[in-house]
Order: C-alpha cells, then sequence, then structure tokens
C-alpha cells in the first residue's frame, strides 16, 4: 500500500507495507529550509490552468509535496537507535535542501507563467 503521497512507511514497517499515516514515538530535531508553499498552496497551482499547454505545473507541485511529505517523515520517524537517528537526520536535512530546489523552480514557473499563488492563511 501507498499513502497518498505515495511514500511507504520503511522506517516503521522494515518494508512491510504499512503507509505512514500513524502518529510516531520520538521525535527527531533537525533544521531545515523553511517552505515557500503551503499544501493548500501547491494543491491550487498543481490544479491551475496555465498559459502552458503541459502539467509543469502539477508534477512541478506534486514533486515538492512530496518531498515535503518525506522531509516531515523523517522528523518524525520512530528512531530504535542513535544510527537511525543519524540516517534520518541526514536524509531529513538533504531532501529539505531538494525541497527547496524544486520550491524555487515552482516559483519561477507561477512567475514565468502568471500562475496566481494563493496567499498564506494565518
Amino acid at each position: 500500500f501507498q499513502a497518498e503521497d505515495g511514500i511507504r512507511d520503511f522506517c516503521l514497517s522494515r518494508g512491510l507495507g504499512d503507509v505512514y499515516k500513524r502518529q510516531v514515538q520520538g521525535n527527531i530535531d533537525f533544521v531545515g529550509t523553511p517552505r515557500i508553499f503551503t499544501d493548500k498552496q501547491l494543491a491550487t497551482i498543481a490544479a491551475s490552468n496555465p498559459n502552458i499547454k503541459c502539467e509543469c505545473p502539477h508534477h512541478t507541485s506534486a514533486l515538492v509535496a512530496s518531498l515535503a511529505s518525506f522531509e516531515n517523515y523523517c522528523r518524525r520517524c520512530e528512531v530504535e537507535s542513535p544510527k537511525d537517528k543519524e540516517v534520518h537526520e541526514y536524509l531529513g536535512r538533504e531532501i529539505g535542501k531538494a525541497r527547496a530546489i524544486a520550491e524555487d523552480a515552482l516559483l519561477y514557473l507561477c512567475q514565468k507563467e502568471n500562475i496566481d499563488i494563493p496567499p498564506h492563511e494565518q
């Protein structure tokens, strides 16, 4: 099975197919790059009707959402050993960098194609 974001819960299930939708016990703290887009903004961009005749807004939004989801998963992953914690901290930081790059690309696409980005909700 896969979660809506396509990320399997390998850490908790050790590959047995549980999807990550449940609460976990330990939290990992690492400083990541702040997100540019909220999940709601990504959904709006993905559903937009851009001037270009392709699916770039949809695919790029989905990529950002998936990376953000995995980054959050790394923060919440249950840690069974210091080695597990080290691995998830590293993965979370590196995936956060990839998410930030993908967000910059999506922002560029929105600006070039005049795609309205809804404001952040408070």
